[in-house]
């Protein structure tokens, strides 16, 4: 199966993401903007990779996302709404599991599986870095 590689990009002098067809790797690998020509300045750029996935909404899953773990219907009282954090780790995307305002434990590729049917995504690092500390 082959996937598309895309990515987003968080612009630190606007606060704002580009359009994600906006983004290519050039032959040198070397990140450009094809909607302006412009090469990513790695000092005012911060990119982030979709990983192929989606949350429970449809909304594609990227590197530097939060996502709450929503329980069943009915399991509400019983199972927490747990916080995790996606990131590229060694040789894969994995979702970091935060509880207290730190990573308490990693999970593979696996932790992300499912994810269209018990995810959903609350921001991202780059926008609200709190969440990481407040909802765990």
């Amino acid at each position: 199966m082959n996937l598309p590689i895309k990515f987003r990009a968080w612009d630190t002098k606007t606060g704002k993401w580009t359009e994600p067809h906006h983004i290519a790797i050039d032959g040198n690998g070397s990140l450009m903007n094809t909607f302006s020509g412009e090469y990513l300045d790695e000092t005012r750029w911060l990119v982030s990779w979709y990983v192929a996935l989606s949350d429970m909404k449809g909304i594609e899953i990227c590197d530097g996302d939060i996502l709450e773990y929503v329980p069943p219907t009915g399991e509400e009282d019983v199972q927490p709404r747990d916080i995790y954090l996606v990131e590229w780790k060694g040789c894969g995307f994995r979702a970091t599991w935060w509880k207290d305002g730190a990573a308490a434990k990693n999970q593979g590729m696996d932790g992300l599986m499912g994810s269209d049917e018990d995810m959903l995504i609350i921001g991202n690092i780059y926008e609200k870095p709190e969440l990481l500390e407040t909802r765990s």
